[in-house]
């Protein structure tokens, strides 16, 4: 039996799916702050905290003071920092 071709959404580039991979987690934050304006549905599952409680929280109280700024380093020279970052 012939494979089918892949479905027209298989073929848009990831940043253009309105999805996030099951193993991983969205956090949004105000550049300026760095406060949590919005996240995914499933941070209780990845950082034992509800979407409601991360809400307008400073990221350091989650992630940490120094991957905070190793984040706010690699978002304010985009060129240096073009590897993936591992928190």
């Amino acid at each position: 039996m012939p494979i089918p071709p892949p479905a027209s959404d298989d073929r848009q580039p990831l940043n253009l799916v309105a999805a996030i991979q099951p193993h991983g987690v969205l956090l949004a934050v105000n550049p300026t702050d760095w406060t949590i304006v919005q996240t995914s549905n499933n941070t209780q599952q990845y950082f034992n905290r509800s979407p409601s409680q991360l809400l307008g929280q400073p990221l350091s109280q989650l992630l940490g003071d120094a991957q905070v700024e190793e984040i706010a380093q690699c978002t304010s020279n985009r060129e240096e920092h073009s590897h993936h970052l591992h928190l």
